[in-house]
């Protein structure tokens, strides 16, 4: 239920509980918010407070108040500045951004040989074992490949290799910028240098 709250004195709130409202008592009070109008209740300086706004960025509550803000009854947040993070804290947040970003680039897929090339789990586990066949058997001539799905070609021997080695080469690529990110994280004895950290997160990834 809607709590209500009483004007004790111009901008002056406190959490209704029943009390006398200018020598009048009000039984029945804990039904007003849901039974009375918004202008009855204000005639007897009774409120329901509006939402109190977002909490900017960088800001934490420390709890609300009742305001009247441009005519408009609400909760106001008490704001402070957010705490700084430690270091070892913003490690420990960025290391699992820095596995989905990486995830994300390796399975994203590379151009290849004028093809855009699956490059997830998948794809790679089905040009390996196109290459293994062509190995086994140099007799097959071309071997279908489904090079994003539902999107197929026939390859012969030494474009299935080549291919193999274009995605291997994404794959590597992506392993060896996040191995860098990865070592500036845990270096970095700064905010500055955990700044430069963070935003390398987001850039420079294999495509």
């Amino acid at each position: 239920m809607n709590a209500l709250y009483f004007e004790e004195t111009p901008n002056q709130f406190v959490r209704y509980a029943g009390q006398n409202i200018d020598g009048q008592q009000h039984p029945g009070w804990q039904n007003y918010a849901r039974l009375w109008m918004v202008e009855e209740l204000a005639a007897i300086r009774l409120f329901i407070p509006e939402p109190a706004d977002p909490i900017p960025e960088g800001k934490i509550s420390t709890g609300q108040s009742v305001q009247r803000i441009d005519g408009e009854v609400k909760f106001v947040h008490t704001l402070v500045n957010k705490p700084q993070p430690t270091l070892a804290e913003r490690r420990e947040e960025l290391m699992p951004r820095l596995g989905q970003r990486w995830d994300a680039a390796e399975k994203g897929g590379t151009s290849a040989m004028g093809w855009n090339v699956r490059t997830d789990a998948e794809g790679q586990a089905k040009i390996t074992g196109g290459v293994v066949a062509f190995t086994n058997d140099p007799t097959l001539g071309t071997v279908p490949y489904e090079i994003q799905p539902g999107v197929w070609v026939d390859l012969d021997e030494p474009t299935m290799c080549a291919l193999g080695v274009i995605v291997t080469q994404h794959v590597k690529a992506c392993a060896s910028r996040a191995r860098a990110i990865s070592e500036a994280i845990q270096s970095a004895n700064s905010h500055a240098a955990m700044d430069d950290a963070e935003a390398a997160i987001g850039e420079g990834w294999p495509g």
